[in-house]
């Protein structure tokens, strides 16, 4: 048999302009915001998780990404001085400085021996202080230095886990831990447990009026504490304060008003210093707020978690607007494309966004989408569009669109409690639906009505369906041990497919829809294991192909349709591989965030949703510019319109050499014998799209893909 080699060609030895770079698309818009601060230059900068730092100049109407040198972009807290320096901590990256308004930053990490840091504070002598996520070692680190060293503070400190820093009027530091409250009145120097009168020791914030009076935000439903004797007692200020939830955030305003931000029932306000309170959420459209700021002209900016994005208030908290133009911090976990262009981009927190020219331009169509908190996005033959969401604040379940996402209806009707993650298609428009505890369901009217079909699925915690052009369906589980599951009569039954599958938690198939081959991508237990899985006979054995391939966490998996280059997702980057190949290559570049959530493709660009920084796409044309290489196949322009040009070494004496144009279903269109070294061929008639060139030869075959654009 005659050897098959498949190259997919790509621009190599090229630099300059010519070399494909990743580019942000303009969205969407939005993200976790965790940390706020307004600077003396009355700037508001925002802290997101995974996407970095932002500022604001104009009051939050607009935002602009400030990340450069910050190598860590998870920020969990900001802190200013007189000075207007600014410092970020980060969880795992340490603390960074700027000197210049956010334009660089620099780590400060000499003498912070855990680089876990979730909370910030200045005092007037403009000592630094730093608490981190510690659960063993920890507490509070001090600088006096403007952040050049630190220094670790911890007599008397029992408790490593900080979540909040306070400095009174007059410097007396408070430390809000997961042991209760603790104070220093020696600079940090020792510390004193003040918790007479916490019902739990979890405190999440703290904020201090002009008074010195404390307030304590607590976690579990407990509510705010306070207390006016500088923390010797704390009492109980709960009244109106209807929250089951932890409060993450507090501020007193300009006015004096006091702000407390819930994890889950959104804001209140308190016009008397605690003693009763009032929701305070018109126009908020998230319920999860975990930060506060202020300007000088006394508006007050709320961040808010799980893809809520930022608001701001200007009349004291009666009304909220969402400000976040610019903030490109959402977490993609599903991408989508129709046929016609549009793309659909699920995100975790803030639903469904759509664009119709490769991310140009984002909108977000929720009109009927009660579930926000996308997992994974299905399109069938018709053009409708499938979404499935996680169960969070009682909405969930599976939503259909009919309408290129205009409208959303709920198609599940309630039939699982039971997170669901995944969604497949088949090619007669079959919906399968993956829960994370109840198994698969199927639907074979278009979403109206569901069948549980799990005979021979032993492991109901589905993470990741795929359906294959010759009528099997993979289901990929986690948490069990067990792995892939197949069915070949339409999810009527299902058979454990795992000979030579060393990981078993299953997060992302690719299917080439032409061949047997089957991807799997996996994640690491305990740390062992992990990576990417090829079955070239539907699963009934696998091998692993891992080489060049230095993550092993795969969040998703994509094929360049039809035969294309094989991409991987992971938590740090993205890795190419082509179809044979047992190699992975990086191109994770120029990409600021390097946490993969999703992965798709459209003509000649390879999309990607992010976790933290929005969606990108990357031009992966397979063009290559004309060459006078008398031993290379070159094929020019490619893409092309209606004439291209192929370059093939000939030997008339030795080989023959036949030239095949096949479509993207594998149909032969024209064959031809090359008899020069230089061929054209017309092709007018040749509809947009994805064609392959196949050279035989007596040695090997070649396929080459081409685009006629």
């Amino acid at each position: 048999m005659k050897p098959i080699i498949l190259l997919f060609t790509a621009l190599i030895a090229l630099t300059g302009p010519l070399k494909a770079q990743w580019v942000p698309t303009s969205g969407p818009y939005g993200g976790d915001v965790r940390s706020l601060v307004c600077t003396m230059q009355d700037h508001v900068f925002a802290g997101t998780k995974n996407g970095g730092i932002f500022r604001s100049e104009d009051h939050g109407e607009h935002w602009m990404q400030v990340n450069n040198g910050l190598t860590n972009t998870d920020v969990w807290a900001l802190a200013a001085n007189e000075n207007g320096q600014l410092f970020a901590a980060t969880l795992g990256g340490g603390v960074f400085r700027s000197f210049d308004d956010g334009a660089t930053w620099t780590l400060q990490d000499n003498g912070l021996t855990i680089p876990w840091v979730i909370s910030l504070a200045v005092n007037s002598s403009g000592h630094i202080f730093a608490g981190t996520a510690g659960f063993e070692e920890g507490g509070v680190f001090r600088s006096t230095d403007n952040g050049d060293s630190w220094t670790l503070l911890t007599n008397g400190l029992t408790h490593p886990y900080v979540p909040a820093l306070a400095v009174n009027p007059g410097d007396t530091l408070f430390a809000g831990t997961y042991g209760g409250v603790f104070r220093s009145v020696d600079n940090g120097d020792s510390w004193t447990h003040m918790s007479n009168g916490l019902p739990i020791p979890e405190v999440l914030s703290l904020a201090i009026n002009d008074k010195g009076h404390i307030v304590a935000g607590m976690d579990f439903g407990e509510g705010v504490f306070r207390s006016v004797n500088n923390g010797e007692s704390w009492t109980a200020i709960n009244n109106g304060f209807n929250s089951s939830n932890g409060v993450n955030a507090l501020l007193f305003s300009s006015a004096g008003n006091l702000f407390a931000g819930t994890y889950g029932d959104g804001i209140f306000r308190s016009t008397d210093n605690g003693d009763s309170w009032t929701p305070v959420n018109n126009g908020l459209t998230s319920s999860f707020i975990i930060a506060f700021t202020k300007d000088f002209a006394g508006q007050i900016y709320a961040g808010a978690y799980l893809g809520g994005g930022l608001f701001r208030s200007s009349d004291n908290g009666d009304s909220w607007i969402k400000i976040i133009n610019g903030i490109t911090a959402t977490e993609v976990k599903a991408l989508a494309v129709r046929s016609d262009g549009y793309i659909f981009a699920g995100t975790y927190g803030t639903g469904i966004y759509r664009s119709p020219d490769l991310g140009d331009n984002w909108t977000q169509v929720n009109n009927g989408l009660t579930g926000k908190y996308i997992t994974s996005l299905a399109v069938n033959s018709t053009g409708h569009i499938f979404a499935s969401t996680d169960w969070i604040n009682g909405e969930g379940g599976v939503f259909r669109s009919t309408d290129n996402g205009d409208t959303w209806v709920e198609v599940f009707n309630g039939i699982t409690p039971f997170d669901t993650r995944a969604l497949t298609i088949t090619n007669g428009d079959v919906v399968f639906a993956g829960t994370y505890g109840d198994g698969v369901f199927r639907s074979t009217d278009n979403g109206d009505t569901w069948t549980q079909v799990n005979n021979g699925l032993t492991c109901t915690q589905v993470w990741s369906l795929a359906s294959h052009p010759n009528g099997y369906i993979f289901a990929g589980t986690a948490g069990c041990g067990t792995g892939v599951y197949r069915s070949s009569d339409n999810g009527e039954n299902w058979e454990l497919v795992n000979n030579g599958l060393t990981t078993t938690d299953i997060t992302a198939f690719a299917i080439p829809p032409f061949f047997e081959t089957l991807y799997v991508g996996t994640l690491p237990v305990w740390g062992e294991g992990g990576g990417v899985f090829r079955s070239d006979n539907h699963g009934d054995s696998w091998m692993e192909m891992n080489n060049g391939l230095t993550n092993p966490e795969i969040s998703s998996l994509t094929i360049d349709p039809p035969y294309g280059e094989i991409y991987a997702g992971t938590s740090n980057g993205i890795f190419k591989s082509t179809y044979g190949s047992e190699t992975w290559t990086s191109i994770t570049d120029n990409l600021s965030t390097t946490r993969i959530l999703s992965l798709t493709t459209f003509q000649h660009n390879l999309i990607t949703g992010t976790a933290g920084g929005g969606v990108w796409k990357r031009d992966i044309s397979v063009g290559i510019p004309k060459t006078d290489d008398p031993g290379a196949i070159t094929i020019y322009p490619n893409p092309f319109n209606d004439q291209i040009s192929v370059q093939c070494p000939i030997d008339n004496e030795r080989d023959e050499i036949y030239l095949e144009i096949l479509s993207a279903n594998g149909k032969q269109l024209l064959r031809v014998l090359l008899k020069e070294k230089e061929t054209y061929l017309d092709l007018p008639g040749l509809t947009p799209g994805i064609y392959f060139l196949k050279f035989i030869s007596s040695k090997n075959i070649i396929i080459q893909r081409i685009i006629k654009e």
